[in-house]
């Protein structure tokens, strides 16, 4: 099987007759979109990287049906390496995420009228690390052990370091967390990621949400015959 057939196939199989039938054109336009993502992300990414940015977005939905689909491309692309890390990457990044929101739980925990005007940028990140110390404090055994996950990741880490950002930029997008954006995007700006890698991450990510949703449907409804070509 070819690399052309792989990509094809994983975009048709999320195709269901039962939706595909009432609004054609939608599917026209989404197969449009997500080859144009494909050719722009292959040209600034690579053909390995978009295959791996598309594995670690698959996984971390977690979509199982595209992220087989997704695993079938990236052995054709990259090594078993590659596609281990990009894998351990979407693992850290998911938890990384709720870990960005689970602090704010003591945020949220607080009497609005005692809490201390937000003036800026500056303030609200200041807050926020207040937060995670709350979080430290309340339960410092299971912190500890959750802050070795990071440097056990940046030890083991087997991707060049702007691969791992730009694929934490399109799980991050997945996983709707602006601070994991916010911090892998200056990254991937420092380490040398034009603004088209980025764009691009982001749009292989937005096309893995449309499509793993559609794989969802064609689970649960019998009659998703998947014969959108």
């Amino acid at each position: 099987m070819t690399t052309n057939t792989i990509e094809l196939t994983a975009l048709c199989t999320s195709f269901p007759s039962n939706l595909v039938d009432h609004a054609p054109e939608l599917f026209t336009v989404f197969k449009d979109y997500a080859e144009v993502v494909r050719e722009s992300a292959e040209d600034a990414l690579s053909p390995r990287l978009y295959a791996l940015v598309r594995l670690a977005a698959a996984t971390a939905i977690p979509s199982p049906a595209l992220a087989r689909h997704a695993l079938a491309l990236a052995r054709t692309r990259a090594s078993e390496v590659d596609i281990a890390g990009a894998v351990n990457a979407a693992c850290h990044l998911r938890s990384g995420a709720a870990i960005a929101y689970g602090r704010l739980v003591f945020k949220l925990m607080e009497d609005s009228g005692s809490a201390p005007p937000e003036t800026g940028a500056r303030s609200q990140i200041a807050l926020d690390r207040e937060y995670m110390t709350k979080l430290r404090k309340a339960s410092p055994r299971p912190f500890d052990a959750m802050a070795r996950l990071t440097t056990a990741r940046q030890k083991n880490n087997v991707l060049a370091e702007l691969d791992y950002e730009l694929i934490a930029i399109a799980v991050a997008t997945v996983t709707q967390c602006v601070y994991c954006l916010e911090m892998h995007g200056n990254k991937a700006r420092k380490l040398g990621a034009s603004d088209q890698q980025i764009a691009d991450a982001v749009h292989i990510a937005i096309c893995a949400r449309y499509e793993a949703t559609l794989c969802e449907w064609s689970d649960v409804s019998p009659d998703a015959n998947q014969s959108f070509k």
